[in-house]
């Protein structure tokens, strides 16, 4: 059984490098090109898969705290590749609704585990806290689809920053000047802003070529 476990677990990390590799690719392409719509989808199918054997691991040897985490990276890829997807709006938007209302489950979760486990409580309150936001966002907002790329972009951003915290989590380790918890939040706070600011450039650009179209 330990043999199987250790062979999930190398898969698990393998899957996971291949995503963080083919996200950063997606990230430096231009948004709406070929090479980002392949390398986005590379991104999606291995993060996706990284994130799920993750949960199976947790759930293997108990690991109440990597179990909500892997969960939530399972949100933020599905929830993002949903709004690319090729199939009527409203149903986008239904299935958006439920992988909001599991979003929000999946919060509760953290901050239970978070209150009846201190270590890495604050870790578990700032991420689950971020997931509260975005999946009663899902559940009570209408999105147009004039809104579907941000939703998309954003999301599918918030998954990248995830494997890049994994990848830090993993390999660098932590000291006095570096604890545990800035290792697990420093790629969030630094990313969401460059993330928002990428994505409003992204509409400008958008809303320019219409101008001049």
């Amino acid at each position: 059984m330990e043999l199987k476990y250790d062979y999930l677990l190398f898969v698990h990390a393998a899957a996971g490098t291949i995503a963080l590799i083919a996200g950063l690719a997606a990230a430096f392409f231009r948004k709406g090109s070929k090479p980002h719509s392949m390398a986005g989808r590379v991104f999606a199918i291995f993060m996706a898969s990284s994130a799920a054997m993750a949960v199976v691991l947790a759930i293997w040897h108990p690991n109440p705290f990597l179990l909500g985490i892997g969960f939530f990276t399972l949100y933020l890829v599905s929830s993002g590749w949903i709004w690319i997807w090729r199939m009527p709006f409203g149903k986008k938007v239904k299935v958006t609704k439920a992988i909001g209302a599991a979003g929000v489950l999946t919060a509760g979760y953290m901050v239970y585990i978070g209150i009846i486990n201190p270590i890495g409580a604050i870790i578990l309150y700032v991420l689950g806290g971020i997931l509260a936001v975005l999946s009663f966002t899902d559940l009570a907002l209408k999105t147009s689809p004039e809104k579907a790329a941000g939703k998309h972009g954003g999301r599918m951003g918030g998954a990248l920053i995830a494997a890049i915290t994994a990848f830090l989590v993993t390999n660098l380790p932590s000291t006095d000047l570096l604890p545990p918890v800035v290792i697990w939040l420093g790629p969030t706070v630094i990313g969401t802003p460059l993330l928002v600011i990428g994505i409003r450039k992204f509409y400008k650009r958008k809303t320019k070529t219409g101008a001049g179209s």
